[in-house]
C-alpha cells in the first residue's frame, strides 16, 4: 500500500488525492463520484469512537456468556454430568393414514 501511494505522489506532485487521480485518469465523472464517496467516508467517521464505546459492553457481555456456557458444558461432559434433554429419546413415527415413502413417485 506504501509503495502504491508513493506512485501516486511520483506521478501526481501537486496532489489532488484520489479525486486528481480519477478525474486525470477516468474523466470528471468519475472524479466526482470519488469526491462523494470520500466526503460520505469523512462524514460516517464521526461518532465512531463514541458508537464503539456504546456497543463495546453489550458485545462483550454476550461474547462472554458463550464462553462461560461452552466452557461450563464441556467441563459437565467430561465430568459425565452433561444434561439431555427429555425428548433426547423420542423416537419419529408415521401416523395411520401418513404417506409413506412408497407412494412416492421415485
Amino acid at each position: 500500500m506504501v509503495l502504491s501511494y508513493r506512485q501516486v505522489v511520483r506521478a501526481y506532485p501537486i496532489g489532488g488525492g484520489s479525486y486528481g487521480v480519477a478525474a486525470t485518469n477516468l474523466g470528471p465523472s468519475a472524479g466526482l463520484v470519488v469526491a462523494a464517496t470520500l466526503l460520505v467516508d469523512y462524514m460516517n467517521l464521526r461518532g465512531v469512537r463514541e458508537s464503539g464505546r456504546a456497543l463495546a459492553a453489550p458485545t462483550y457481555l454476550s461474547v462472554g456468556g458463550v464462553v462461560i456456557m461452552i466452557g461450563t458444558g464441556l467441563f459437565r461432559y467430561l465430568l459425565g454430568d452433561a444434561p439431555v434433554a427429555e425428548s433426547a429419546g423420542y423416537g419419529i413415527a408415521p401416523e395411520g393414514g401418513d404417506a409413506q415413502l412408497t407412494d412416492w413417485p421415485w
